[in-house]
């Protein structure tokens, strides 16, 4: 099995690769004198790279360490009159990461061909699973639907170093799952957030496959558009920002086209994810940011903004999103998640659960396995299911629903806030335009599997809103996108209203939400958080009280009453009360003691309110568990 990649002219383009099996007796590959060679090996399996500087015509075939011929190559053709720039929104996600393209005719989103080519005749299914495992694939799966593209990286057949920055392809290679397998000990995740080391490799091969396409298009430049969340600490941004200004010169040297960020968009080229997520609202779907409140519900954190007369007036980034709100439970009890999905997805996760709980890739398992099975699930499978009565399903659901009441009440305290300072220009509670990957799991508390204007998820969120305001009563209901995970990419490169936010987020404080203390400082429910500078390490971190929690649940259980909504069961439904508190005491302090000793600069920005939400949903979705 030989392939090569890309499939295009060498006019510009400076690095192919070849790719083949390794065999010492069978029928092999060898490079020329030019060609740097790479291996791999993994068990049995051993395969080799050749990377070389001009596209190669002739391959050298090999048999038992002898020469045995030559395979012509016929080149592509050369693109002539190459001009014009794309312009890419790139939307690096906790669990799939995002693009789109303006070729000159607006922000679409395009489908990545890979322009792998194979040289020999190999079984297709052979040849599919190695290039699957070792190099990049001949197709995206789904097939025509990616991007978004799994943000997961497969070392298989590099012995990792720890620290050390893996290269493409040899070291590791974007993984692209199917729809019941994603990988083993070789996955690596989450690495957003942690393992910054895989960040690069990643990109890179996101960017050169999005490069060569426009190289054969005939684009002569590139212009990326980069989100970040705020809830980056200070260091992280910087750090970001700098692996996108190395990727642009290597992209550069390597592709032959003029690699840039966008200057128009954030401070240094970079922009929130927020705001980018408004611009998709206020730009791209043309709808009015006059007096509206966006949530952008990620895989690891929900991004709120609040927009006035086109003028973003905060924003925040809270680690609270879809891993929190259901994959923790799920991870919990893997037999549940077998009850909802076909066993055709379900075959990666292990039925025991100690080991399901153990294992680093389940979220993103899980991401894969909703993003094959969710339309049925939630058209067919979840109506059925919720008809027979299960007081675990209705209980899960309700615990979905409970988190993001959460949410909403966070976004009603914000409010509240801005209000205190007299930046609210229109003191009433807001309409809300919701959507992000994790925005999607809204969907499961309407018994209908469709989340819409009016239906009693609807009117639950909007009343905990306005609860937890305390403003003038007005209409509050929530849109949701349509495009769900597509909103920040697609943000980043449309136009149209001239939306004013382009703020460093550091200046912008976020509100508690809970009396929060560090390092002896206090903060109360509607204080922001602005600690000393001369403070660098966290000697301290505690809640000083569960008020506004208690609050929010008096409320929601009152919501669910004044709105007589029967498809959620309120909390008295889903837990002893007489013995709550105690444990989520207990969970508060286990996540407050994590951030101390930690460097302040490192922080990343969590309200004292989401801490508490945490802690509450964590303690329920033990009690989950444990009863069924």
């Amino acid at each position: 099995m030989v392939s090569l990649w890309p499939n295009i002219s060498d006019s510009q383009w400076s690095e192919f690769v070849v790719f083949c099996e390794d065999s010492s007796l069978g029928l092999t590959v060898d490079g020329f004198a030019d060609y740097q060679r790479r291996f791999g090996r993994e068990a049995g399996q051993s395969v080799k790279y050749f990377t070389t500087n001009r596209f190669p015509d002739l391959i050298k075939m090999i048999e038992h360490g002898q020469e045995r011929g030559l395979i012509p190559v016929e080149p592509p053709a050369v693109v002539s009159g190459q001009s014009g720039e794309w312009k890419v929104g790139i939307d690096f996600g906790t669990s799939f990461t995002n693009f789109y393209v303006d070729e000159g005719g607006g922000p679409a989103l395009k489908p990545l061909d890979t322009r792998v080519i194979p040289l020999t005749l190999a079984q297709k299914e052979t040849r599919q699973i190695l290039l699957s495992q070792y190099f990049i694939p001949e197709d995206m799966l789904p097939r025509g639907q990616n991007p978004p593209t799994a943000t997961a990286l497969s070392l298989r057949g590099w012995q990792e170093l720890p620290g050390t920055v893996p290269e493409l392809f040899h070291e590791a290679r974007l993984k692209v799952p199917t729809p019941g397998e994603f990988g083993g000990a070789e996955l690596r995740t989450g690495f957003k957030w942690r393992q910054l080391q895989y960040q690069k490799p990643y990109l890179k091969e996101l960017a050169l496959l999005i490069s060569c396409n426009a190289a054969a298009g005939g684009a002569s430049a590139m212009a990326w558009s980069v989100s970040y969340p705020s809830a980056f600490s200070p260091n992280e941004v910087q750090m970001y920002r700098r692996l996108w200004i190395d990727l642009c010169q290597e992209l550069s040297s390597i592709t032959g086209l003029r690699h840039s960020l966008t200057k128009a968009g954030g401070e240094g080229g970079l922009q929130t994810e927020a705001v980018a997520f408004a611009s998709y609202f206020g730009n791209y779907q043309s709808r009015r940011m006059v007096h509206t409140a966006c949530l952008d519900v990620g895989g690891g954190t929900t991004d709120l903004s609040i927009w006035q007369e086109n003028t973003l007036s905060h924003q925040v980034s809270v680690p609270y999103a879809g891993r929190q709100i259901c994959s923790q439970l799920l991870q919990r009890k893997p037999s549940f998640l077998k009850r909802l999905f076909p066993p055709s997805l379900t075959a990666d996760i292990s039925d025991d659960e100690a080991r399901a709980r153990q294992d680093r890739n389940f979220t993103s398992r899980l991401d894969n396995i909703m993003r094959y099975g969710s339309q049925d699930l939630l058209s067919e499978r979840l109506p059925v299911l919720r008809s027979e009565g299960s007081a675990q399903l209705e209980e899960f659901i309700s615990l979905l629903g409970l988190s993001f009441g959460g949410i909403y009440h966070y976004l009603g305290t914000i409010l509240k806030g801005l209000n205190h300072e007299s930046r609210l220009i229109r003191p009433t509670a807001m309409p809300v335009y919701l959507g992000g990957n994790g925005g999607r799991l809204i969907n499961w508390l309407d018994q209908s599997g469709q989340f819409r204007s009016g239906c009693e998820a609807d009117q639950l969120m909007e009343r905990l809103q306005q609860l937890s305001a305390g403003l003038t009563i007005s209409p509050a209901s929530t849109t949701l996108s349509g495009a769900f995970k597509d909103e920040t990419a697609c943000g980043l490169i449309s136009t149209g209203v001239n939306l004013k936010g382009d703020f460093d987020p550091r200046d912008e404080l976020m509100f508690s939400g809970e009396m929060l203390e560090i390092n002896g400082q206090s903060f109360g429910p509607t204080d922001r958080v602005a600690m000393l500078a001369d403070d660098t390490l966290v000697s301290s971190y505690r809640l000083g009280s569960l008020d506004e929690l208690k609050c929010f649940l008096e409320n929601y259980d009152a919501a669910i009453k004044s709105c007589r909504i029967t498809s959620l069961l309120p909390l008295r439904k889903l837990t002893q009360l007489d013995t709550l508190w105690a444990d989520v005491e207990t969970e508060v302090r286990s996540l407050c003691l994590q951030r101390v000793g930690g460097e302040l600069a490192e922080l990343e920005p969590e309200p004292g309110f989401i801490l508490a939400l945490r802690a509450l949903t964590n303690t329920l979705g033990r009690q989950w568990a444990d009863r069924y």
